[in-house]
């Protein structure tokens, strides 16, 4: 196998006050991504925070959403006949409308219930499903309409300490002829994999990780879950690769339900450690791309201390640091629990 982790251990050193102003140092752990080389910083001795945010039931009231059963037909936009014929997608009560503040040319979003409000114990396999298989027909009307409209983004913000405007729990599916960076990135540093060991990156990841066994978490069917030797959140950054699958329009409805049966069981993990809030991402490459695997990411996102100070800074935003104060690992033996369920 080809694939490195490397790390390296740093010290920081200073005079505690706790300790009579007495030499301490503090030792920290700079990771690079496998992939990209990207760095993560990573906290030791270090266990999950208590954590403060507003109940999400609280945070917006149905009056007005756009996304409710009763504002749905009235207050959202529909595709034109030539994109989505009747204007909308419908799979049970997940619902494709077009995006009014676009990120593409072909943006939508997917309001996946008719509930306004539904907690992480209350998102279920079955909700999901739909969401993503009708994210897919979205996706795949698009391909056929466009050709040209190659690049593929799914995401979803939940709560709003994820940067949710609508507490209603949606979806965000867009395409087009050119890729975010995060895209163009992943899928370069894939191709060089490719050319330089004759390897799909993803699918010696999961054979490197299940055989160290330090952070691979498990498999729901053809879904592969781990979490990220370089994490880019401060409290879980959780990988789901679709092995054999390099397309989003790859994936079955078995696919679909595997990923989320196992995105439920990380929604326990995080309950269990009072987070309430997420940004998910899937990256898709082309259909048939032998150097690239479809895969998501899943990372918290939280306030916390009394005044809701943000989990984001300068040093991810503007210095592109990020850091863990978590270990991968200790990460890992937490989702295994509901994951071996």
């Amino acid at each position: 196998m080809t694939i490195e982790f490397k790390k390296q251990i740093i010290k920081s050193r200073f005079l505690d006050p706790a300790r009579g102003f007495k030499e301490t140092s503090f030792d920290l752990e700079i990771r690079r991504d496998p992939l990209t080389e990207s760095a993560s910083l990573i906290y030791h001795g270090m266990d999950y925070p208590p954590l403060s945010g507003p109940n999400p039931a609280e945070l917006q009231r149905p009056q007005g959403c756009p996304f409710c059963p009763d504002n749905i037909e009235k207050a959202t936009p529909l595709f034109p006949e030539d994109i989505v014929p009747g204007g909308r997608i419908r799979v049970n009560e997940a619902v494709v409308v077009p995006n009014i503040r676009p990120y593409s040319q072909y943006s939508a979003v997917v309001p996946m219930s008719s509930r306004h409000v539904m907690k992480l114990d209350e998102l279920k396999e079955l909700t999901l499903t739909d969401a993503f298989v009708a994210s897919k027909l979205f996706a795949a009307n698009v391909a056929k309409h466009d050709p040209e409209a190659r690049y593929l983004s799914t995401g979803w913000n939940y709560m709003a300490a994820a940067g949710a405007t609508l507490t209603h729990p949606h979806l965000q599916v867009n395409l087009g002829s050119f890729p975010t960076p995060a895209q163009a990135r992943d899928n370069q540093a894939a191709i060089v994999h490719y050319e330089k060991h004759g390897a799909n990156f993803w699918e010696e990841l999961i054979q490197q990780e299940k055989e160290q066994g330090e952070r691979y978490v498990g498999a729901t069917g053809n879904v592969h879950w781990l979490t990220a030797f370089a994490p880019r959140s401060r409290l879980l950054d959780v990988i789901a690769v679709f092995r054999g699958a390099s397309s989003f329009l790859d994936l079955s409805q078995a696919d679909l339900r595997d990923f989320s049966v196992g995105l439920v069981s990380a929604f326990k993990d995080m309950q269990e450690h009072g987070l309430h809030s997420f940004n998910l991402a899937i990256h898709s490459s082309f259909e048939g791309n032998e150097h690239f695997y479809c895969h998501a990411r899943l990372i918290a996102r939280f306030t916390f201390f009394a005044a809701g100070v943000s989990d984001r800074s300068y040093l991810e935003l503007l210095d592109g640091q990020m850091f863990s104060r978590i270990t991968p690992e200790k990460m890992c033996q937490s989702l295994r629990k509901h994951f071996s369920r």
